[in-house]
């Protein structure tokens, strides 16, 4: 009689280590893409990448990286035990289309996933203090030029 116990994406049966290798990787957003983002100083993207195997079992413990057009590095996460790797990712970047490029760290052999991401420009009331950035600016200041680099101050007896 064989036994063997099962966690996460190993199981040792008969005393061999059995791990299932990755095979799959898939970005779980509902769409596939994310459009209309602003890319804010002080925003973060969530994201999460579904890493499994065979029959869909989830691989724990894969480092998932995460870059920007295929060249800027954005960030690196571990896949937790239910193969789930979860990432905050900044980016900055200037208006239009872009992509979000998901691989295993130092892995070729997994086909990366890609999330596309549209940027859309500074909008009145908001500023660019650097490029691919916008900041809202604060109560008593304002832009009607979101591609100044700061906030204008209110003219006296107005309100903004």
């Amino acid at each position: 009689v064989q036994s063997a116990a099962v966690q996460g994406n190993a199981a040792e049966g008969a005393g061999q280590d059995v791990s299932v290798a990755f095979q799959n990787m898939t970005v779980l957003h509902q769409d596939g893409f994310v459009t209309n983002y602003s890319g804010r100083v002080q925003h973060q993207l969530p994201v999460q990448v579904n890493v499994s195997g065979a029959y869909g079992m989830p691989c724990g413990g894969l480092l998932v990286q995460a870059k920007l057009d295929d060249k800027h590095f954005l960030g690196i996460e571990p896949s937790n035990e239910n193969g789930i790797a979860e990432l905050l990712v900044k980016v900055q970047a200037v208006p239009g289309p872009h992509k979000l490029t998901f691989s295993l760290f130092n892995n070729p052999t997994l086909k990366p996933v890609v999330l596309a991401l549209d940027m859309r420009s500074c909008i009145p009331g908001e500023v660019s203090p650097t490029p691919g950035t916008c900041e809202q600016c604060p109560v008593s200041k304002y832009s009607v030029n979101p591609a100044n680099s700061s906030c204008d101050e209110c003219p006296p007896n107005a309100e903004c």
